[in-house]
């Protein structure tokens, strides 16, 4: 949705309407911060305004930017290459590493504290489940779990970036078009 309302302390129409999940107060702030560093500065070069606008947000994450491209989301993605792994050979690690723990010679936080950022789904599987019991099939359904989680995070990070709330606004005056066509063909 590209117009929001927010919940805010001040009561005034900048503070609770805005575009972009940013309140108008909000873009107006940026602006100004960036037009007093580039007063500072008298510096109006092209590439000191690209400057004056990146140095303007406060925080760094995705969360204060008004405008997001995909060059901000691609070290945030996640890799989905390590979902691809063969789930006999992690039951099989799994079956492996309980014996030794109970054998006392290792626990499960040594275990859990050697997974890679895609594979600690099977922190969650080994407290949820009794490892004598599960199937092949059961650590297949954990991971793709998993693997569709990761998906849906990345999809919702590409659905942040400018292009796309570009074409969801395209498809939007396309189908606002398409209504009043519709209308007019009516009357």
């Amino acid at each position: 949705m590209i117009f929001k309302t927010f919940d805010s302390d001040k009561d005034t129409f900048s503070s609770k309407f805005g575009i972009f999940g940013k309140s108008f107060e909000d873009i107006g702030n940026r602006f100004k911060k960036v037009s007093n560093e580039l007063i500072a500065t008298n510096d109006y070069t092209i590439s000191n305004i690209a400057n004056a606008w990146k140095n303007s947000s406060v925080k760094k994450d995705l969360s204060d930017k008004f405008i997001i491209t995909k060059s901000d989301i691609e070290n945030k993605l996640k890799d989905l290459s390590v979902y691809d792994q063969d789930p006999s050979n992690i039951l099989a690690s799994l079956l492996n590493n309980k014996e030794k723990i109970e054998a006392g010679q290792k626990t499960w936080q040594d275990y859990f504290n050697c997974l890679k950022e895609g594979e600690k789904w099977q922190v969650k599987f080994v407290q949820e489940n009794d490892l004598t019991k599960v199937s092949l099939d059961d650590v297949k359904n954990a991971q793709n779990a998993a693997k569709q989680s990761a998906i849906d995070y990345n999809n919702g990070l590409k659905q942040m970036t400018l292009g796309a709330k570009a074409a969801n606004a395209e498809r939007c005056t396309i189908s606002g078009g398409s209504f009043k066509k519709y209308l007019s063909g009516i009357g």
